[in-house]
């Protein structure tokens, strides 16, 4: 079976990025660093494990910074904007890019990196109705939230691989 492979850029293309292998996470982020270095309510991001997603032209243009103690985000000095994330997490290595980096190298199999879940979503802006999970802090936490904000209670909360892989070892 052959590797997926997903190329990107930065908005003015200087910047080029591929992502090879499965994608770990497609998400909505509504966390207030996102929104404020995106000057946006959200930004959908795509992550990939480890190094699985690499910079492959214009390393001399990226310059990055430390947004948290468990993230770098590079961005291009050119056109200032987001070019991809780095994970300083020991729980969890992956980088991140903008799901509209992809779009612009105008990929062919996008559905792939859809968002499939909101995350940090008590930090939204506003309600978002739409069908997708709602989580209240990073995707990978267990607590969700309905489209207002609300947390979920266990019997309304939706299956995630996790669970779905749990249910079946009982079995």
């Amino acid at each position: 079976m052959s590797e997926s492979k997903f190329q990107g850029q930065c908005y003015c293309g200087k910047c080029k990025i591929e992502a090879t292998g499965d994608v770990m996470f497609g998400v909505i982020c509504h966390c207030s660093i996102c929104s404020g270095l995106h000057a946006a309510e959200s930004v959908s991001l795509v992550g990939f494990d480890g190094d699985n997603l690499k910079l492959v032209e214009g390393e001399d243009n990226v310059t990055g910074f430390k947004s948290s103690p468990t993230m770098i985000r590079y961005f291009c000095k050119d056109c200032g904007s987001s070019v991809y994330n780095v994970s300083l997490s020991e729980e969890m290595v992956f980088r991140d890019a903008p799901f509209l980096n992809f779009v612009n190298a105008k990929e062919k199999r996008l559905d792939a990196l859809r968002p499939t879940a909101h995350m940090f979503y008590g930090s939204r802006q506003r309600d978002v109705n739409d069908d997708l999970p709602k989580f209240a802090t990073f995707t990978f936490l267990p607590e969700m939230l309905d489209n207002q904000g609300n947390p979920l209670p266990a019997d309304k909360k939706a299956k995630t691989d996790t669970d779905a892989d749990d249910d079946k070892e009982k079995k």
